[in-house]
């Protein structure tokens, strides 16, 4: 589980990077895309201003060029009239004076209409020039708030993907410690239950081997006790037999003693070495059954 929740906050992760990278590179299209639109509304709007001066220009010329004609065609038809007429100075005055006038009054007229075209052509330049500054600062203007709102946009999503990534860590973080303390209160049931059961299993084979030692001494001790009763019984009654035969080898001696005035001296000597032997006989195995007792015994103690 905690491996798929690893591998899950891995693919939202990618997933969020793709998503952001995608909304990065939209933007700089959006932002490319308006700054080309900028420069070629621009360049266009320069062509046209160019233009425009330009024709300006050809139009001022040719109505120079007009106004240079007609002065010199009236100049010219005065000096052919005054050329022509050698009539007297008032049909000069008379034909001169309202030529002069009208040739005022057209150059006049002229000049005026180039003025008010003038005049025209830079209001309308004027116009132009504001429309392209009010564009230029709209576009600008739109520009730096789409900006401002992608910043405040990519702020909210950082913002977002951070406490995201915060609350997925203090999970895992959790989840990691919850497991942690599980591991560590199962290993110390574990660690008890085998302590209990060692405790338990030493305390069996104590009592077993208090209990075997208890009887195997009580049995060593009442073997020990049956084994000292017996010998006990064994020497008190052989000790018995022991008084009882010297007793009876003191009255046999007197016996013979008796017995030695009335038989022969050849029937004393045999019965003494009877008694001798028989003496020397009970004395020697009482004395090696006590000595092997008494060695049995500290052996066993």
């Amino acid at each position: 589980m905690v491996t798929q929740f690893f591998s899950t906050k891995i693919n939202i992760e990618q997933n969020d990077r793709k998503q952001n990278n995608d909304f990065f590179s939209d933007i700089v299209e959006i932002i490319i895309i308006t700054i080309i639109t900028i420069i070629i509304i621009i360049i266009i709007i320069i062509i046209i201003i160019i233009i425009i001066i330009i024709i300006i220009i050809i139009i001022i010329i040719i109505i120079i060029i007009i106004i240079i004609i007609i002065i010199i065609i009236i100049i010219i038809v005065v000096i052919i009239i005054i050329i022509s007429s050698s009539s007297s100075s008032s049909i000069i005055i008379i034909i001169i004076v309202p030529i002069i006038i009208v040739i005022i009054i057209v150059t006049i007229i002229i000049i005026i209409i180039i003025i008010i075209i003038i005049i025209f052509i830079t209001i309308i330049i004027i116009i132009i020039i504001i429309i392209i500054i009010i564009i230029i600062t709209t576009i600008i203007i739109i520009i730096i708030i789409i900006i401002i709102i992608i910043i405040i946009i990519i702020i909210i999503i950082i913002i977002i993907i951070i406490i995201i990534i915060i609350i997925i860590i203090i999970i895992l973080i959790l989840i990691i410690l919850i497991l942690i303390i599980i591991i560590i209160i199962i290993i110390n049931i574990i660690i008890i239950i085998i302590i209990i059961i060692v405790i338990i299993i030493i305390f069996i084979i104590v009592i077993i081997i208090v209990i075997v030692v208890v009887v195997v001494l009580i049995l060593l001790f009442l073997l020990l006790l049956l084994i000292i009763i017996i010998i006990f019984v064994v020497v008190v009654v052989f000790v018995l037999l022991l008084l009882l035969l010297f007793l009876l080898l003191l009255l046999l001696l007197i016996i013979i003693i008796i017995f030695f005035f009335f038989f022969s001296f050849f029937f004393f000597i045999l019965l003494l070495f009877l008694f001798f032997f028989f003496f020397f006989f009970f004395f020697s195995f009482f004395f090696c059954f006590f000595f092997s007792s008494f060695l049995f015994l500290t052996a066993m103690s």
